[in-house]
């Protein structure tokens, strides 16, 4: 009896350390707090917030990707592509490492380089429905829009709540003429995004193909 009810006294104690250790976990926090600050767009405080996490715990994968998108954001994409080789340097077998320089590649309009990137991060997961909408946008952007569409279909199966999926495949769609196809993929977007800049983008998407058809 004694045994047991030291037994559950230790998971229990166990339990309170974990938790108490998530909730207090600086690195942690940083990266909140700077994706806090990335999604209000203060790129230079999120750098801040993600460096601090990164001084803190150096192998910090998910910290250098991070850090990575709001350097891209800025179009600063030299350092985008270190802290991307960075992370595919400590986790080489993680599609994000070659998603997120994938995507300094593409902004850089680096399309072949982006491409091999995202078949790479596929080849690591083929469950990872960003890498095939990322690999859809480069599609895309070479012209290319009946590959990008299988691209982006093929996130959707995969991951049916990724609002950027479809409005990728209805920028797609818009370059293929096919007004219809790209309204109901734009109204698709606006029912599950959450951001509201990009809800009012949509919106003007399809205020734009609509007044294509009036008289």
């Amino acid at each position: 009896m004694l045994t047991a009810k030291y037994e559950r006294s230790l998971a229990f104690l166990i339990c309170f350390v974990l938790f108490t250790w998530a909730c207090t976990n600086p690195v942690a926090e940083h990266l909140t707090q700077g994706d806090a600050y990335r999604a209000a767009e203060q790129w230079d405080e999120a750098i801040a917030e993600y460096g601090e996490a990164i001084k803190l715990d150096p192998n910090a994968v998910s910290a250098y990707i991070r850090r990575a998108g709001v350097y891209r954001s800025k179009g600063e994409y030299g350092k985008a592509m270190a802290d991307c080789s960075k992370a595919i340097q400590l986790d080489p077998d993680s599609p994000w490492g070659y998603i997120c320089r994938g995507d300094v590649y593409h902004s850089e309009g680096k399309y072949d380089k982006a491409m091999a990137d995202f078949n790479k991060a596929i080849d690591l997961d083929l469950a990872n429905a960003r890498a095939y909408t990322c690999r859809g946008n480069v599609h895309h952007s070479k012209g290319d829009h009946d590959k990008a569409i299988a691209d982006h279909s093929k996130a959707i199966e995969l991951d049916p709540g990724m609002a950027a999926a479809y409005y990728s495949r209805g920028n797609a769609y818009k370059a293929q003429g096919k007004k219809a196809e790209a309204i109901a993929e734009y109204e698709k977007f606006i029912a599950i995004s959450q951001d509201p800049s990009e809800i009012q983008a949509a919106q003007q998407m399809i205020d734009q193909l609509q007044t294509q058809d009036a008289p």
